[in-house]
């Protein structure tokens, strides 16, 4: 558990002065509880539990953000961790936010950066708003290069959408 969580988490109400939060790093999480903080939050939430936890187990690092037994935030970060790491979630319930566990998550997530010393570390960003709170993360936008995804309905995709296998 890391106790830095008091330094950027900001209470208002005294129920939430009495939250028993937590953020730790590198601690298993059940996919069932990941994927219910995406379904409440509308975010991936059409991945399924066997593949949150391939996703989880295959990550290179998984910060979560706790109110006693509750998953209220989660940040992932993926990669070989030698050439390159990327965010790839940065989750945290929505009525948690702008309280600084967002913050909080990033810091554990800048201090695995900092640790494995890629030779690049990215973030995919859609919103001005969210681009300015990378950056004050040293997060900077790319003009050498944009995104490429493979098009709806292309053969590759398909591959990528885990059918169920036979036995």
């Amino acid at each position: 558990m890391i106790d830095f969580l008091s330094h950027y988490y900001r209470a208002g109400t005294q129920e939430e002065q009495a939250m028993n939060l937590a953020i730790k790093s590198g601690a298993a999480v059940a996919p069932g509880l990941v994927r219910e903080l995406f379904v409440r939050n509308q975010w991936c939430d059409w991945m399924k539990e066997e593949d949150i936890a391939w996703y989880l187990a295959h990550s290179h690092c998984v910060v979560t953000a706790w109110d006693g037994a509750s998953l209220i935030g989660i940040a992932v970060l993926v990669g070989d961790g030698r050439k390159y790491l990327e965010l790839e979630n940065l989750l945290v319930d929505e009525a948690r936010r702008h309280r600084g566990i967002g913050k909080a998550l990033m810091a554990e997530v800048m201090r695995a950066i900092a640790e494995a010393k890629p030779y690049a570390a990215k973030i995919e960003v859609f919103e001005e708003a969210t681009e300015a709170f990378y950056r004050e993360f040293g997060f900077v936008r790319n003009h050498g290069t944009w995104l490429l995804e493979l098009a709806p309905g292309s053969d590759a995709l398909r591959v990528l959408t885990r059918t169920p296998r036979k036995p």
